[in-house]
């Protein structure tokens, strides 16, 4: 199968959280290769009912990493909390597996950005920073948490996990402004 590969400078902080294996599939001579979405060949680009389809499904994820970020930040604002590492915190790992089945679909809606309606694009260029920052965000609880097991309720730990909440909401804000305009 012939791999569509295309320039996304924006989309690549969107590949941090994704695993070595996965991030170097994704990348071919510094350009990322559209990953199978929902087992649409790698060659298919987004139709725009297919493209309402996918951002569906990351409004569906975001309400996902939306609950398991308000119930993260609830733990670390804990000040009774001493340690909690990774593996204890289904949390992150939920957070991470939601972010990058996010990630994956937006990486399809952008090699697909000739194909969509203006206000699919528009909603692609609002989701992209919030979901950078997200991924920013959780990248730093997840660090924070390797380097700090027992200073979790720490103010910087508490203030990646708020921006991951907040950021996580307003990812499904703007797909319901589309959703609605549809």
């Amino acid at each position: 199968m012939k791999n569509q590969v295309f320039h996304v400078t924006n989309a690549l902080a969107v590949l941090v959280l994704l695993s070595a294996s996965e991030a170097a599939s994704a990348k071919v001579n510094n350009k990322l290769v559209v990953p199978a979405v929902n087992g649409v060949p790698e060659q298919t680009l987004l139709t725009q009912d297919t493209a309402k389809k996918a951002f569906q499904e990351i409004r569906e994820a975001a309400i996902g990493a939306a609950s398991d970020a308000a119930d993260l930040k609830a733990k670390v604002q804990n000040p009774y909390l001493t340690t909690l590492g990774t593996s204890e915190c289904p949390e992150l790992m939920h957070l991470k597996s939601a972010i990058n089945q996010m990630g994956r679909q937006v990486l399809a809606l952008e090699a697909s950005r000739a194909n969509l309606a203006p206000a699919q694009i528009e909603t692609l260029d609002r989701v992209l920073p919030l979901l950078q920052s997200v991924t920013a965000n959780l990248t730093g609880a997840i660090e924070y948490a390797k380097e700090h097991p027992t200073l979790l309720a720490k103010p910087e730990n508490q203030a990646y996990t708020a921006k991951v909440e907040r950021s996580t909401r307003q990812i499904i804000g703007a797909i319901d402004e589309y959703l609605k305009r549809r």
